[in-house]
């Protein structure tokens, strides 16, 4: 295991595990690129991964993070974040490679992440290679209607059927990390109503809004239908969700509900392909930073 703190070159200070007290300085960072982390969030990926993830100093202040999360078989990178002032000094660089070193040692070679085009060049130089493209979609206001009579809400006696239908949509398993959305989460939902679970929906808030993910559906009647729970849940909010290129069908139903397409991201992998996942069944992603 990496040692709690790691020096840098001289000067510039070292990289040291995050803490709840950088939870204000990740959300003043994720805040000014746009993104949607909330506090919530930050502090389900430090519950999941307590040693996975960092910050970066600079002149003894926070300038930078990585989130590490450790799946069965595979590892994900997300919230990679240097602020500008401390950018072109290879600070983003060397919290990637932390993040690797630290996955790596935990014996997963294939890791993934979603990369916004300010860190493709870094990943690439660090071995990652695409795999598709990730749309993201937002619709700016929810209208409410009537909540669908084939879905209901998520209750614990699914969770045991909804972890595993994530793991083969997903293509690992990460029951602990769907808990601990759940538990955060405005709302979820299973489809069908009764009988075998072939679907779920949660509904997370997000910084603006809220998020839809994850969402798995096994046919596209159960995606109609969770969609349409999910808007339920939203009403009058900004709503954004990010899917995987392949599912095609997904992209199509979200233009069909109103929702504009926004600027996308890259899945990129390094290390063997393994553990792909079903795309064609997600519908959307947790969060770019999780998968």
């Amino acid at each position: 295991m990496a040692s709690p703190s790691t020096p840098g070159p001289a000067g510039g200070g070292g990289i040291r595990r995050f803490t709840r007290a950088d939870v204000g300085f990740a959300l003043e960072q994720t805040s000014r690129e746009g993104w949607d982390n909330t506090r919530e969030s930050f502090l389900a990926l430090l519950e999941h991964d307590p040693d996975g993830v960092f910050i970066a100093e600079r002149k003894g202040r926070p300038a930078g993070m990585v989130t590490t999360t450790r799946y069965q078989t595979t590892g994900w990178v997300g919230n990679l974040i240097v602020t500008p002032d401390s950018r072109r000094q290879g600070l983003g660089e060397r919290l990637m490679l932390r993040g690797i070193e630290r996955l790596e040692a935990a014996g997963l070679s294939t890791l993934r992440l979603e990369a916004d085009p300010l860190g493709e060049g870094i990943y690439r130089r660090l071995g990652f290679v695409e795999e598709f493209a990730s749309p993201r979609f937002r619709l700016e206001r929810a209208a409410a209607g009537d909540s669908p009579a084939s879905c209901a809400p998520v209750t614990a006696r699914d969770l045991d059927s909804l972890t595993a239908l994530d793991a083969s949509a997903f293509g690992d398993r990460r029951p602990r990390l769907v808990r601990l959305i759940l538990d955060a989460a405005l709302a979820a939902y299973r489809w069908p109503e009764v009988g075998p679970l072939r679907g779920f929906l949660v509904v997370q808030r997000s910084a603006r809004g809220v998020r839809l993910g994850p969402w798995v559906s096994l046919e596209p009647d159960g995606a109609r239908s969770l969609l349409a729970a999910g808007l339920y849940a939203a009403a009058g909010a900004s709503v954004v969700v990010a899917l995987p290129g392949p599912n095609l069908g997904a992209a199509e139903l979200l233009r069909r509900r109103g929702f504009q397409e926004t600027p996308f991201s890259l899945r990129m992998v390094r290390g063997p392909a393994l553990a792909t996942g079903a795309a064609g069944t997600v519908y959307g992603l947790a969060s770019g930073a999780v998968g």
